[in-house]
């Protein structure tokens, strides 16, 4: 497990803040309390990875927006509700954008298709990501250390503890996509 955490751990934690990001960042905290990771390494992965997928959606919304709008007409009402995050301040929506569930993907989106600026994105956004990946990995660690206190010798199940946690993130994972899935089709 060692072995495996350390070749493709922070890939994972990159991965993970690309496309879903609590739980596999928070996971990565844990790790990197348990001594697998590496705790700066795991936040600059975390930062890596939640600023890549904004680009992402930032950019598909500069260059596709209206029609992926039109594809996806069950967007609309979360898209309206950005526009009038927007509207009442446009630097802290970019901000604090990581924080917004259930519009999280959208608002980069939706900040393209409203006009803000790339470099101005880019900067905010990582200010936003650093803070996101800071809070989330902070937290994991933190119960890294909480499940030590109350366990004791937390060396002893690690492996049992870390399958467990890496199980319940995958099914965390396929559920929040499943979900995500069946808002869209309904």
């Amino acid at each position: 497990m060692e072995g495996f955490l350390s070749t493709y751990g922070y890939a994972a934690v990159i991965l993970g803040a690309y496309f879903e990001g609590e739980t596999v960042v928070l996971l990565a905290g844990i790790a990197a309390h348990l001594g697998y990771l590496e705790l700066p390494w795991v936040i600059a992965s975390a930062v890596a990875g939640a600023s890549a997928g904004d680009q992402t959606y930032f950019h598909l919304g500069r260059i596709k927006g209206m029609a992926l709008l039109e594809r996806h007409p069950s967007w609309n009402a979360r898209a309206r509700r950005v526009l009038e995050l927007i509207g009442k301040n446009e630097n802290l929506v970019i901000l604090a954008s990581r924080f917004l569930y259930g519009i999280r993907m959208i608002t980069p989106l939706m900040l393209a298709m409203s006009g803000v600026r790339p470099v101005k994105f880019l900067i905010l956004d990582l200010v936003g990501s650093v803070a996101w990946a800071s809070i989330f990995v902070a937290t994991g660690y933190l119960s890294g250390q909480a499940l030590e206190i109350v366990v004791g010798d937390i060396k002893r199940i690690e492996m049992i503890l870390l399958a467990a946690l890496v199980v319940l993130g995958a099914i965390a994972v396929v559920v929040h996509f499943w979900l995500k899935r069946r808002r869209q089709q309904g």
